[in-house]
């Protein structure tokens, strides 16, 4: 759980008394299910539950406690982070799910970014800030195939991918991966 959300969580008004931190083992779904539902069987007088966690994994975890704790997926709001393909999976479900959405972050901008600065610490000894925040894009079951589209993760089939393309790599970092490969 990332302390800025978490921040968030607490100015948006929700009451500390209602906020469950649920430990994961690993960073999985089964680990994330087998500690949510600690925290759901605990707390059975609480009808109404906002998921959230490091990942859509951790999310689609506590979302799959809810139900087998008989909670109805309209009680529930999982939104997770990543669009992974566990996600994505879950919006194509025929019924829908306390999994409302996932923050996609961009693996091109992502992997760019992180290219770049490792270029600049090893090439000009410019370590990286320690905290760097990647944005993303909200995705929900209505709106993931464009999310996933205008991010460049989801191409169009026909003739020519379409992808969006990454901003260009300054002349002098190219110029020296270059020469490095």
């Amino acid at each position: 759980m990332q302390a800025h959300g978490l921040g968030a969580v607490f100015s948006s008004g929700f009451p500390a008394a209602n906020i469950f931190d649920a430990p994961q083992a690993k960073t999985d779904t089964e680990a994330a299910l087998n500690a949510s539902t600690t925290v759901l069987n605990a707390h059975p007088e609480i009808k109404h539950w906002v998921a959230f966690g490091l990942n859509d994994e951790a999310v689609l975890g506590a979302v799959r406690a809810s139900e087998s704790v008989g909670i109805s997926a309209e009680n529930v709001i999982g939104v997770g982070i990543g669009g992974a393909e566990s996600a994505i999976n879950e919006f194509k479900k025929p019924a829908p799910t306390g999994f409302v959405g996932t923050v996609i972050i961009s693996p091109k901008r992502h992997g760019y970014e992180t290219a770049l600065n490792m270029y600049n610490w090893v090439a000009n000894d410019a370590s990286p800030e320690p905290l760097i925040l990647t944005a993303g894009s909200l995705a929900t079951g209505d709106t993931y195939v464009a999310v996933r589209k205008d991010l460049g993760i989801e191409c169009s089939r026909e003739g020519a991918r379409k992808c969006v393309p990454l901003p260009p790599m300054p002349a002098s970092a190219s110029k020296r991966v270059r020469s490095m490969v």
